[in-house]
């Protein structure tokens, strides 16, 4: 994994100075989501685990924000480097676990985006967008945010599960660029987000997933 970061590292940074004569632009974004997890096993005789999982645990709602550096190649393409905050994760049905009103799961990431757009420009002040990138990250922190049945309110816990601290997510966004004016954008966009690493280890791996809107406002450099 560290060996795949640094030659994605290298190819950004060579990217970014072949293009340093053309756009430069720094966006700040926002990205409320809707969170889920999905499990899956190889091991058949899991599949009952799996089973029970899907029919305790729902989604949760979850945020991020990043910064991005976006540098042009031509007026229909550009590649961005950033880094973001991202949290993710899931809760239990209510009382689904004996002795607790409510209980989330919480997974606190430092991720470092690297992606493209690629631009349909439609008039001088919208462009279709088109955003696939890949986010390699560290997970800084689990939580677990609960209610006991004999408690009158939530509660908060760092938890330590068996969990790679290296992660790898995939994303796909699709929106508008709005131009403000000559040298202010406005970004909207809906994304999906998928993680490729496994967050748990063992033979029933779980990998989160978002999905969301993305507001970004963005100044030309």
């Amino acid at each position: 994994m560290k060996k795949i970061l640094i030659l994605l590292f290298i190819a950004i940074t060579g990217l970014q100075l072949f293009a340093q004569d053309t756009l430069q632009r720094l966006e700040i974004a926002v990205n409320p989501a809707f969170n889920y997890r999905f499990f899956s096993t190889k091991n058949e005789e899991l599949n009952w685990l799996k089973s029970e999982h899907d029919s305790l645990q729902k989604g949760s709602a979850g945020f991020g924000i990043q910064i991005n550096h976006e540098f042009g190649i031509s007026e229909q393409r550009s590649f961005f480097m950033g880094i973001a905050y991202n949290k993710q994760g899931y809760s239990y049905n209510e009382q689904a676990i004996n002795g607790f009103i409510s209980y989330a799961l919480n997974y606190h990431f430092l991720q470092f985006p690297l992606g493209a757009n690629f631009y349909f420009r439609t008039n001088e002040h919208f462009q279709f967008c088109l955003q696939p990138s890949f986010i390699p990250g560290t997970l800084l922190k689990s939580t677990a945010v609960y209610q006991e049945v004999s408690a009158y309110q939530r509660q908060k816990t760092s938890i330590y599960p068996s969990s790679s601290s290296i992660t790898l997510h995939a994303q796909l966004a699709a929106g508008v660029l709005v131009n403000l004016d000559p040298i202010w954008r406005l970004r909207a966009q809906l994304f999906v987000l998928q993680q490729v690493t496994n967050l748990s280890k063992g033979d029933l791996s779980c990998r989160l997933f978002s999905a969301g809107i993305q507001l970004a406002i963005a100044r030309d450099l």
